[in-house]
C-alpha cells in the first residue's frame, strides 16, 4: 500500500511541477528576467527543503506523503531548469557535450554521495538505522540550500551571456 501511494506521489508531483516550473520561468524570461531559469531554480530548490525535510520526520504517514509529493514537485525544477540554463549559456557546438557531462556528474554524485552521506549520518551521528528519517531530513535541510547557493552563483553569468531583450534572442 505504501509503495502504491509513494509511486503515485513520485510521479504526479514532479510531472505537475515540471510543467508549472517551465510555464513560470518562461513567463519570467519573457518579462525580461534574463537569469530567470537559475534565479527561479535557486529559490525553488531552497524552498523545497522545507517540505522534503519535514516529510521524513513527521509522525503522520499521510502528512509525510503529502509533504513528499509537494517537495518532489518543487524539487523537480532541478531536472528541467538546470539543463535549460546550461544550454542557454553555451555555444551550440558545446551543448551536447555539456548536457552529457551534466547528466554524468549529477547522476553519479546523486547515486554515490546521497546514500553514503545518509548512511553515515544515520549510523555514525544519530545512532543507527532507527534514525534514517532524521538522517534524510538533515541531509535535505543542508544539501538543498547549498545547491540553491550554488545556483545563485550562475545568475550573473547567465544574465550577462544572454541578450538584453528576449526578442533579441
Amino acid at each position: 500500500q505504501v509503495g502504491v501511494w509513494l509511486g503515485i506521489l513520485v510521479v504526479v508531483g514532479p510531472v505537475t511541477g515540471q510543467i508549472i516550473h517551465g510555464v513560470v520561468t518562461d513567463h519570467l524570461f519573457r518579462r525580461g528576467l534574463r537569469d530567470a531559469y537559475v534565479h527561479y531554480l535557486a529559490s525553488i530548490v531552497a524552498f523545497a527543503a522545507l517540505p522534503l525535510a519535514a516529510a521524513f520526520v513527521v509522525p503522520n504517514p499521510w502528512l509525510g506523503f503529502v509533504l513528499l509529493g509537494l517537495g518532489y514537485g518543487l524539487f523537480s525544477a532541478f531536472g528541467v531548469l538546470g539543463p535549460v540554463a546550461l544550454q542557454m549559456m553555451l555555444p551550440s557546438e558545446l551543448r551536447g557535450k555539456a548536457a552529457s557531462g551534466l547528466t554524468l556528474v549529477t547522476g553519479l554524485t546523486g547515486m554515490a554521495l546521497g546514500p553514503t552521506v545518509v548512511a553515515f549520518l544515520s549510523e555514525d551521528l544519530f545512532g543507527g538505522p532507527d534514525h534514517v528519517g532524521l538522517a534524510l531530513a538533515s541531509y535535505v535541510a543542508v544539501a538543498l540550500p547549498l545547491a540553491a547557493l550554488s545556483y545563485s552563483f550562475a545568475m550573473k553569468p547567465l544574465a550577462a551571456a544572454y541578450p538584453a531583450s528576449p526578442d533579441d534572442a
